[in-house]
């Protein structure tokens, strides 16, 4: 069978041949820029394809197409965030450290994997166990593993017998959310006053304080506003009128 060269037009036989897994168009295995090596990979391998310069060029035109739209609508969304910024005034902003940024980031990814438990006598030989129970009371322990679990008390050993939080860390970030979304479930647990948070960066921390902050000050102007945690976060919602006090 004789084959046309889309690249010299010369016509050769079919085992000189390749074909582009793209467009189907034939070359010569010389046009192709082939070695009898390469041929034979590609021979042999049913799962390694063939482009041709032609379609690896178009393909490539349309990824920068793609990143040149992404990179123009990236530039337009920092444009009207300098914008905000030259907005607001001095006073409001805070200077911030690239590094400072990258180092929070970090922390918070590590910290996806833990919760703390507030108000558990403490006792360092069985802490996981008593972990154990309580995952077991909050009815996750079928979905979570247990034996690897890793405790540790946080802070210093406080005067008259009062315990530190403790920091579990578990095997992913999906079962910590597990547990904080059955958090509530601890009401009815036998030790009183154990409670579940998540297990927060110092950053965060100051963040919380600042929203209940502004929570408890908008409650005290007569605001009808509620608190709802989103994630063990807590966020401000509900109306920014006063309250009418002569309402009933």
């Amino acid at each position: 069978m004789s084959l046309s060269c889309k690249c010299c037009n010369k016509h050769f036989s079919d085992k000189d041949a390749i074909h582009c897994f793209v467009c189907g168009a034939t070359y010569r295995l010389a046009c192709a820029g082939l070695s009898e090596k390469e041929t034979r990979v590609l021979r042999s391998k049913r799962n390694i394809k063939w482009t041709c310069l032609a379609c690896c060029s178009s393909d490539i035109s349309a990824h920068l197409k793609n990143l040149t739209s992404v990179i123009s609508v990236l530039q337009k969304e920092i444009s009207e965030l300098k914008d905000k910024l030259d907005r607001v005034s001095p006073a409001q902003t805070a200077p911030f450290d690239m590094e400072d940024i990258i180092h929070e980031l970090e922390q918070r990814t590590t910290k996806k994997t833990n919760f703390t438990i507030f108000n558990m006598a403490e006792d360092s030989s069985n802490d996981s166990a008593k972990v154990a129970d309580i995952l077991a009371f909050l009815n996750v322990a079928p979905q979570i593993a247990t034996n690897n679990l890793k405790t540790l008390g946080l802070g210093r050993v406080a005067a008259g017998g009062k315990p530190r939080s403790l920091r579990v860390t578990l095997g992913t970030a999906n079962d910590v959310k597990l547990v904080l979304r059955c958090a509530n479930r601890l009401k009815g647990y036998p030790t009183p006053r154990i409670f579940i948070s998540r297990d927060l960066t110092p950053r965060q921390v100051e963040n919380k304080n600042r929203v209940l902050e502004e929570f408890r000050r908008r409650r005290s102007r007569g605001e009808d506003v509620s608190l709802k945690y989103i994630d063990g976060f807590p966020k401000i919602v509900g109306s920014k009128n006063p309250r009418d006090p002569n309402s009933q």
